[in-house]
């Protein structure tokens, strides 16, 4: 049996964190930062990679079985993200069962962005590598941000049969299980996309609310908490006018409603706090099983 993940209460929901697998990058590598910008504050964290987790989440809110991404550890050859030596968790399906998770009660997978890591895992192989691939979540309607689906590149992706791309929502797309979505919009039991373009075009959050409790699903609004107190600092491939803009929409909500948030690629629960500057990421109080 698998080591059941970690949980957290949100009012009536609760957010149960799977990490896929974790990841070793260099935000020197992977950030448009000057080294003369991070060198006198930060070379502790640019200086040398380090290893952050892939996590998704599972929402279970009053009437609705939610996923917020399916990853799958299947790091792409060649892109230098994986550890060597490093024995991953449990595949996904493994981790919600251990957690008691139906993966055919599940209503909704929100995509938060078309990155490989936050979608190889919406198909599986049932029985086999030349097994018919199927939806693991077969039963849910999987929403990605249109901007995202409707990209030149994805489509072309799309129709190349091998690709991991057909392969996953090129799957969904032909059973009818993949929605594009645009802007915000209500799911119900207190579960609300925010759409938060700069990670990619459609690039989406999730927020929980509950009995005054609220958590944000934040996808890959930020990798790591420098992003936080230095919010023009991005990926070398995200959009810079609306990253920032997403960033600062968040960060004022967030400090409004005293929201804890979930980051796919930072560990633990975070809230933001207030500096003389601006804003930085803390360790939020743990309220769980």
């Amino acid at each position: 049996m698998a080591e059941q993940p970690r949980r957290i209460q949100v009012g009536e929901a609760t957010v149960t964190i799977i990490n896929a697998g974790d990841l070793r990058f260099s935000l020197r590598d992977e950030l448009a930062v000057p080294e003369e910008e991070w060198r006198p504050a930060h070379a502790d964290v640019f200086a040398t990679p380090l290893v952050f987790p892939s996590q998704c989440f599972h929402i279970a809110a009053p009437g609705l079985s939610l996923m917020v991404d399916a990853g799958r550890y299947d790091v792409p050859e060649g892109s230098g993200f994986a550890i060597p030596g490093y024995v991953p968790p449990p595949a996904l399906p493994e981790q919600l069962a251990a957690a008691g998770i139906r993966p055919e009660d599940v209503r909704y997978v929100v995509i938060t962005h078309a990155h490989w890591d936050h979608f190889n895992g919406v198909t599986q192989a049932m029985n086999g590598s030349d097994a018919p691939i199927m939806p693991t979540f077969p039963n849910a309607r999987h929403l990605l941000g249109r901007a995202d689906w409707e990209d030149a590149k994805m489509r072309a992706e799309v129709a190349r049969p091998d690709s991991m791309q057909s392969r996953t929502l090129g799957v969904l797309h032909r059973a009818g299980l993949l929605e594009p979505v645009e802007g915000d919009r209500d799911l119900g039991g207190g579960v609300r996309l925010v759409a938060t373009p700069g990670e990619s075009p459609g690039h989406t959050a999730v927020r929980v609310e509950s009995r005054g409790q609220v958590v944000y699903c934040v996808g890959d609004l930020y990798h790591h908490p420098v992003e936080v107190e230095r919010p023009e600092w991005m990926a070398t491939w995200a959009d810079r006018a609306a990253t920032p803009t997403s960033r600062a929409r968040l960060a004022t909500a967030a400090l409004a409603e005293d929201a804890r948030l979930l980051a796919a690629h930072i560990a633990g629960v975070g809230r933001l706090a207030r500096t003389g500057e601006g804003v930085r990421w803390v360790e939020a109080e743990q309220h769980g099983e």
